[in-house]
């Protein structure tokens, strides 16, 4: 077990008019015992309008899900993650 601590010094700028991405709604994050994918459906479709409207909105051309897949479609949308695993074993963490 090790802590991870992060500090932030600053202040926001309050001529930054940034938007928030929404977040995915608690009923697709949250399960209870067993993982579910037929009731997260229209959650995710309502999550899918609204992110689409904030994608509009900062000029970018694709939907939430096509820029998921587009991710993690193929191992450079890891981009270097896929080596983790190894370096934490080099590292002499025991992983299943």
């Amino acid at each position: 077990m090790f802590a991870v601590f992060g500090l932030v010094v600053g202040h926001p700028d309050k001529y930054d008019e940034t938007a928030v991405k929404p977040r995915l709604p608690q009923q697709v994050v949250l399960h209870h015992e067993r993982y579910e994918l037929e009731p997260q459906a229209p959650h995710l479709k309502t999550y899918e309008e609204v992110l689409n409207g904030f994608y509009s909105a900062a000029g970018l051309p694709e939907g939430w899900t096509e820029r998921v897949a587009t991710r993690f479609g193929t191992t450079a949308g890891l981009k270097g993650r896929e080596h983790l695993r190894a370096a934490l074993q080099t590292l002499g963490f025991e992983l299943r």
